[in-house]
């Protein structure tokens, strides 16, 4: 097979269906065992049950302070694979890109991983630091990896935490906050041809939406990360078309980019459900159903002074409009991080995803010189 040894294992990657559900990333975790021709002593399987698997591999280093290189190596589905021009399980070249589903989210980073990894494996001298290289299950669901990886007793020696999602090559160092907001209308059904007789749980719940909308405290704008959001994702309300429905129910995916708001936010639900019910006699009843916190690494930390030195610029730190693994992995550890990867994050979650060789080969190039100088 030829071609440089990112593009290599990302053309292998691609080949593996991890779409989640139902995820199956054992196949990705003993490919990598496999491919790495890793020993027993040298990695750790996260057995998430149902063909659903994350790995840690260590490499010891002279120091047990480590450095961790995280990756996610499940993807969201392709949806409608007619709506592509490009088969999504599987890799096609097109001139300097590289199409095929994960692509830039995030199998095009886990080749950079593995990569560095091959690298570290062929070198002939230990290690500064310890370095860990997790791939994580279930990133674009419940973060389930993630969650059983910050258990790890090993968390508590990482410092440094390298993210390569993507971010358009870019040096990254803040992530919005999401709370999603489920929300159920109580109304009252009735015949079609009566409207009088009833309480439309669909109207209802537009009304109540248009109230949150106007009333949470959370639209403010943060430098890195730029303005809050408020999006519905799901309305879910009736059943036939001449039956006006009494009950309704819709998620609110609230992006947030000052973790000291959620409080606020989670106050005003409370009072608008209150003066929501006093106004229109209809109960209506919200649950958070996932909250991450706002991630953001300051301009001066060793680590990010580190990566503005790599890339020899003068821009400034991006942020970037989703949340990650690292909201799971620091809840309980102060490491420092950076998210930096190859890929365009428009064309995440999108049909006919793809990479640039000449971006892959960039941060690559990134990540091997953080390695060679710093580990």
């Amino acid at each position: 097979m030829t071609g440089k040894k990112p593009e290599i294992f990302l053309r292998e990657l691609l080949e593996i269906d991890t779409q989640n559900p139902p995820g199956k990333e054992d196949m990705i975790v003993q490919y990598i065992i496999k491919r790495m021709a890793l020993n027993e002593s040298q990695y750790e399987i996260f057995d998430h049950g149902e063909g659903r698997a994350s790995l840690a591999v260590s490499i010891p280093g002279e120091s047990s302070e480590s450095v961790m290189f995280l990756g996610h190596i499940d993807t969201v589905p392709c949806g409608d694979e007619t709506a592509w021009k490009y088969k999504p399980v599987h890799a096609t070249e097109d001139g300097d890109r590289i199409y095929g589903l994960g692509s830039s989210d995030m199998k095009s980073g886990v080749a950079i991983m593995l990569t560095v990894l091959d690298t570290v494996l062929k070198m002939k001298k230990t290690p500064k630091k310890t370095l860990r290289f997790v791939f994580t299950a279930d990133e674009e669901s419940g973060c389930m990896g993630a969650k059983r990886v910050a258990k790890c007793s090993w968390m508590d020696d990482v410092k440094e935490i390298l993210l390569s999602e993507p971010t358009d090559g870019k040096v990254v160092i803040a992530e919005k906050g999401v709370l999603w907001i489920l929300l159920k209308i109580a109304g009252r059904q009735a015949h079609g041809a009566m409207p009088e007789e009833a309480k439309n749980g669909n109207e209802y719940l537009w009304k109540a939406i248009e109230w949150i909308k106007k009333s949470l405290p959370c639209l403010e704008e943060s430098k890195l990360l730029g303005k809050a959001s408020i999006s519905t994702t799901i309305f879910q309300g009736g059943f036939k078309s001449n039956i006006i429905p009494g009950s309704a129910q819709a998620v609110l995916d609230v992006r947030t980019v000052a973790s000291s708001n959620h409080d606020q936010i989670k106050t005003c639900l409370k009072q608008i459900q209150e003066s929501f019910e006093a106004q229109y006699q209809v109960r209506i009843a919200y649950e958070i159903k996932n909250e991450k916190m706002v991630l953001e690494e300051r301009t001066d930390v060793p680590l990010v002074k580190k990566w503005l030195s790599l890339y020899e610029t003068a821009e400034h730190p991006k942020g970037i409009p989703y949340y990650t693994d690292l909201a799971e992995l620091l809840r309980k550890n102060d490491g420092e991080f950076v998210i930096c990867g190859p890929g365009r994050m428009k064309k995440m979650h999108n049909v006919d995803e793809y990479v640039t060789r000449a971006q892959l080969e960039k941060v690559t190039e990134k990540y091997l010189e953080y390695m060679n100088q710093y580990c």
